[in-house]
């Protein structure tokens, strides 16, 4: 451990045993980085050029046209909150963004069980 004191790394090994580890898998703030990383995931299948979605032109591919597409009043910056895993977002709230972004529940479910703990403790590094 001496060789890396004052190091990145060792800044990145404190980080992970003493302010990561110890968060609980089911704990608020790791479920909400989870739906992030989620909703990041499902935005970007969207925008990517390989898109299998005929209609590019109605295309929701940013956080203004989730909410402009939501079937009711969802604004924008609930949207940016959601996607930012900053804030708890109502359930509601989710469904509404997926179902926006043209994909279902299942579909949301199946990415969401693919996220592994190390994607959630990258994002918590590099977003929070």
């Amino acid at each position: 451990m001496k060789k890396y004191f004052g190091t990145q790394q060792s800044t990145e090994i404190f980080f992970i045993i003493y302010l990561i580890a110890p968060m609980e898998k089911d704990s608020e703030t790791f479920i909400q980085i989870k739906v992030a990383i989620t909703l990041r995931g499902l935005l970007k299948r969207i925008k990517s050029p390989n898109s299998s979605i005929e209609n590019k032109i109605d295309l929701v591919n940013s956080y203004q046209k989730i909410a402009t597409n939501a079937n009711f009043n969802l604004r924008k910056a609930t949207v940016t909150a959601a996607f930012s895993g900053k804030t708890k977002s109502a359930m509601t709230t989710i469904i509404t963004i997926v179902i926006s972004m043209g994909y279902t529940m299942k579909e949301f479910g199946e990415e969401y069980d693919k996220i592994s703990d190390k994607q959630v403790f990258d994002f918590m590094s590099r977003e929070l």
